[in-house]
């Protein structure tokens, strides 16, 4: 059985494609981060988050499956 392989990659030499990709891009450029450089969670320093509460809420549910005696 043969592999499929990817198409070739056609280079962007036009300012016009040069644009569009900034645009789809939002701007960026360059490499993407790798999953190591991407943080899980961080540390909120708003006292009283609404945001922070509920994931904090979700994360006891998930801790407990939904029951708050813990495990039945």
């Amino acid at each position: 059985m043969r592999a499929r392989s990817q198409r070739p990659q056609l280079p962007e030499t036009s300012a016009a494609q040069r644009k569009a990709n900034l645009a789809w891009n939002k701007g960026l450029t360059g490499a993407s981060r790798t999953a190591d450089d991407i943080p899980l969670f961080h540390t909120c320093a708003v006292p009283g988050c609404g945001r922070c509460a509920a994931i904090d809420r979700a994360r006891a549910d998930l801790r407990t499956n939904g029951h708050e005696g813990g495990v039945r």
